[in-house]
């Protein structure tokens, strides 16, 4: 029987999915209510649909109609719940358990697993409103305040003193579908993420990076996320165990997952997880590293076909040098655009994202999308690496109408060496 892949929506990972799907031969399908000529990944499709991806029973039906194997969907959650969804309706396979996307989606449920687990989290200090007095008299600053259920920094404050906080809760709250907002302990650390793969039911990691800030809009932001990482033997020694039991708790026994922490003097406090492809490109690195990618593996379990690792999934792959490279921008008026076909053309160098073309503008936020770019780069050592950043920097620019510089490069490179 012919294999039809149906794409819902776009994200950074539809253009690479197409592409190995259709290079595996599968009819390719996508559907959203954007225009067929909006993007390079619906002109790539086999065919499209104008059907919104919450619209469920139109999509029932013409899946039904057109015979389609599999349903797919890269890291929009909107889109990823639609694809669960509808999967469940269409008995197509999904990856992802109830539990464990339901953990996924709200930090609070993940942490009450992490605990029972054995696994360190930050204090958290249960804050409702109307705001209670004893409970605020307890708070030891600072704490982050944030929304239960959203990501990409939307609504997330550091807070030094009871009237920020004041400020900050409204703002987290608004960004909470669920009006669920934690208040907890700022951990002071290196913040790393873990990436996993299951592979006949059990998780094995197949990245450890940790993440390399700078000062934009008086935030730490990220900028980097290096690989290989000097704490994947301890993370793995105190870990050992629980994360397993973290995972057979949640029923996630397929696909993939990434948690994040923070490590302070040595203990790990794990603060969320995430049951789909990252947002910033990271199977780029894989594909060049070892052939295959985490994202080919997600179309693979698409399709109903089980994970078929390329090497020995019981060691740490990647230990290639590499990073993403989120290159951050000032606000301002885009004039011109220079150095993009370059990068194109750098050996082991991608752009995953271009968020702002010429004549764009580029509005001053609180989260991360004032990222201009999401660059992957892989190189034979650290020095290599830390040469191919510095050639970006002097290649890639976002002009304004006075021939400023808009983009705020990463230049604290002993950093890297550390």
């Amino acid at each position: 029987m012919e294999n039809k892949l149906l794409f819902l929506g776009v994200d950074t990972t539809t253009k690479y999915a197409l592409a190995y799907a259709k290079e595996r031969g599968v009819t390719t399908i996508i559907t959203d209510y954007y225009p067929i000529d909006s993007s390079l990944e619906r002109r790539m499709a086999d065919e499209q649909w104008a059907v919104d991806v919450v619209d469920l029973d139109t999509l029932e039906e013409n899946c039904r109609r057109a015979h389609v194997t599999g349903v797919y969907a890269g890291n929009h959650e909107l889109c990823l719940d639609m694809a669960k969804a509808l999967c469940k309706r269409l008995g197509l396979p999904f990856y992802a358990s109830d539990e464990g996307w339901a953990c996924a989606r709200d930090k609070l449920r993940f942490k009450r697993h992490c605990i029972a687990c054995g696994l360190s989290v930050p204090k958290q200090y249960d804050l409702t409103l109307p705001f209670q007095q004893d409970i605020l008299d307890k708070i030891s600053y600072p704490v982050i305040v944030k929304p239960a259920d959203a990501c990409a920094q939307r609504g997330l404050s550091l807070c030094h003193n009871e009237e920020e906080l004041r400020a900050a809760y409204p703002l987290a709250l608004r960004f909470s579908d669920s009006g669920t907002v934690l208040v907890e302990e700022w951990i002071q650390g290196e913040e790393i993420s873990i990436d996993y793969l299951f592979i006949d039911g059990k998780p094995h990691i197949v990245g450890l990076n940790r993440g390399i800030f700078m000062e934009v809009n008086q935030r730490h932001n990220f900028s980097l996320f290096l690989e290989p990482s000097i704490h994947y033997a301890a993370y793995a020694k105190q870990t050992e165990g629980k994360v397993e039991q973290l995972f057979e708790r949640m029923h996630w026994t397929t696909g993939i997952a990434f948690l994040q922490a923070i490590c302070r003097e040595g203990e790990y406090y794990f603060l969320e997880m995430g049951g789909r492809m990252d947002g910033v490109g990271s199977w780029t690195k894989e594909k060049d590293i070892i052939g295959k990618s985490r994202l080919e593996y997600m179309v693979d379990l698409a399709l109903g076909q089980p994970i078929q690792p390329v090497c020995d999934p019981n060691i740490y792959h990647y230990e290639q040098d590499s990073t993403v490279y989120l290159v951050w921008a000032k606000a301002g008026n885009i004039n011109r655009v220079a150095g993009e076909a370059e990068l194109a053309s750098m050996p082991g160098v991608h752009i995953v994202l271009k968020r702002f073309a010429q004549g764009e503008t580029i509005q001053a936020t609180d989260n991360m999308l004032q990222i201009a770019y999401y660059l992957t780069i892989v190189a034979d050592c650290r020095a290599q690496l830390i040469q191919k950043i510095q050639t970006i920097n002097q290649t890639l620019h976002l002009y304004d109408e006075q021939g400023r510089e808009l983009l705020l490069p990463f230049t604290a490179y002993d950093a890297l060496m550390e």
